[in-house]
């Protein structure tokens, strides 16, 4: 119940279901490990990263007291997931290793498959788009297996980016209309595939429609907002930001970047920051403020990034 009521962004109920969940846990059963694990998988999505790494250590000892290899393999993936926040790629293949270890020995095809969405978002991340590719691939054949809707949306969202990169429009076009009329009554799902819907609509050059697509994001944003992760505020304003700089309006893009860029802060999201950060240079710099331009490219320096478009727009 509590994670039905995050779907459909109700906040509040999602945490009173917790609660209610917490009286019937003992303090070492292995209904506290799930419930502990829930309640940080919507940390995660909401909370700085300083607060999330804070609590492991709370989460860390129920999961482990549990034995349950399944379990384990969960909080890793969340493990990695912060990881991949701060930029340390190499610990969140480490972390992804050791998971595909246990499902080796105990399978579980929902945990493979969001093994695979993540590891082709990482995969993006590092700009090795055939990899990134294959993993989503790999999730959606689990997603169908296992029936879990979540990873097959996830999985047609990720395969969309991907296919988007890869200059594959007809196909990335395809994933999103395979979705696009299931996701209304999960408010995180929706706000993916309407960004990536978006995204292709700057793409194809139709920005009329794109502004409508954001416009209609945005207002519902307004009335999700307590359960909205910080990254969909940092890639909606990055899409507006996209559409302004393919429709010339450079200071407005500005604007928006600036936005995104004060979220990336607030949640210690690196890897936001970095890119937020470039395109925000190349919008100064295109209207005019070239020594703003420098400073926040100073400001970004580059370090840690691993993907070679991001290098090279650098």
């Amino acid at each position: 119940l509590a994670l039905c009521a995050f779907d459909r962004g109700d906040m509040p109920a999602a945490n009173s279901y917790l609660a209610i969940a917490q009286k019937h846990c003992g303090p070492r059963d292995k209904q506290t490990a799930i419930l502990d694990l829930t309640r940080l998988s919507f940390q995660i999505q909401l909370e700085p990263l300083t607060a999330v790494m804070a609590r492991l250590p709370h989460v860390r000892r129920p999961a482990a007291a549990s034995g349950d290899p399944h379990i384990l393999a969960l909080l890793r993936i969340y493990v990695a997931r912060c990881e991949a926040r701060a930029n340390g790629l190499s610990e969140v293949r480490r972390h992804h290793n050791l998971v595909s270890g246990l499902l080796e020995r105990y399978p579980n095809r929902w945990l493979e498959g969001l093994l695979e969405i993540d590891r082709s978002v990482v995969d993006v991340l590092t700009g090795d788009t055939e990899r990134a590719l294959r993993a989503a691939q790999r999730a959606l054949e689990y997603s169908k297996e296992s029936g879990h809707f979540h990873t097959r949306i996830a999985a047609h969202i990720n395969l969309s980016h991907i296919q988007e990169r890869r200059g594959c429009f007809e196909s990335a076009k395809s994933h999103i209309d395979a979705v696009l009329s299931s996701v209304d009554q999960n408010c995180h799902l929706r706000r993916a595939v309407l960004d990536s819907w978006a995204n292709l609509l700057i793409t194809a050059g139709d920005y009329e429609r794109c502004r409508i697509a954001l416009k209609g994001a945005a207002e519902r944003a307004t009335k999700e907002k307590d359960a909205r992760p910080h990254w969909d505020a940092i890639t909606e304003a990055y899409s507006r930001a996209r559409l302004a700089q393919a429709e010339g309006r450079w200071a407005e893009a500005a604007d928006e970047l600036s936005g995104a860029l004060e979220t990336a802060h607030a949640f210690n999201d690196t890897v936001w920051r970095r890119r937020v950060l470039v395109t925000k240079a190349k919008c100064l710099a295109m209207c005019g403020k070239q020594a703003d331009a420098l400073a926040a490219l100073i400001m970004n320096n580059n370090d840690g990034a691993h993907d070679p478009q991001e290098v090279a727009e650098f």
